[in-house]
């Protein structure tokens, strides 16, 4: 089937929802139209990168990212669904709302469910999709990678990539503040300095994904 497509995934933008948020009722404050908008496929590209990256390490460092993190998991704006939804066994395309315990004839339509029947399920203060961070968690070059594509990206843009590169580590400040009193801040801080922002160049960012795989903090 065919997946949906959204408007928010082009470029890195952080703050774009925040100004876009209205109140919706008095549970949510979480605009409808920011979670119509907002890519589902690109997030899930998004959170796959972080899960295998970016989660397994601070998990693996009992390190909790605070709300002020704009990646942190309860920030998601779908992360809610995907955890109430699941592949039906044996199947290579139906899948199954955990919600209604309904099963549908593919991935899109099961979050069309969600979208249609259970966005008052999303938490208010889930309010970032992953979709506009694309830029900065090389959504492309990760999906490229784990599926061991010999996958090619020609073309560069130098001024593009320094701009990148400062968006990333903007995000390391906002996720790892590196305070005296937080050594474990500190040291991730660090860590993704080194094996992942500072790889933001047209010569290193071919490599970054393979170069953090060796270096995997457990």
């Amino acid at each position: 089937g065919h997946l949906e497509r959204g408007t928010c995934g082009r470029l890195f933008k952080p703050k774009t929802y925040s100004a876009r948020l209205t109140l919706l009722d008095a549970t949510t404050n979480m605009s409808v139209d920011a979670q119509l908008s907002c890519s589902r496929e690109r997030s899930r590209q998004a959170r796959a990168m972080l899960n295998e990256f970016v989660y397994a390490v601070t998990d693996g460092a009992r390190y909790k990212l605070s709300d002020e993190c704009p990646i942190a998991r309860q920030r998601d704006m779908f992360y809610e669904h995907e955890k109430h939804k699941e592949r039906v066994l044996y199947s290579k395309h139906y899948w199954r709302s955990l919600y209604a315990n309904k099963v549908f004839k593919s991935e899109y339509y099961v979050d069309k469910h969600m979208e249609r029947k259970h966005a008052d399920k999303i938490p208010p203060g889930a309010d970032v999709c992953l979709a506009e961070y694309c830029d900065v968690l090389q959504c492309d070059r990760h999906s490229a990678y784990a599926r061991d594509e010999k996958k090619t990206f020609p073309w560069c843009d130098r001024k593009h990539m320094v701009d990148t590169r400062r968006a990333c580590n903007n995000l390391l400040t906002q996720c790892f503040p590196e305070q005296h009193t937080n050594a474990k801040a500190e040291r991730l801080n660090a860590y993704f300095s080194k094996y992942y922002c500072d790889q933001m160049t047209c010569d290193d960012v071919g490599g970054m994904f393979k170069l953090m795989s060796a270096h995997h903090e457990t």
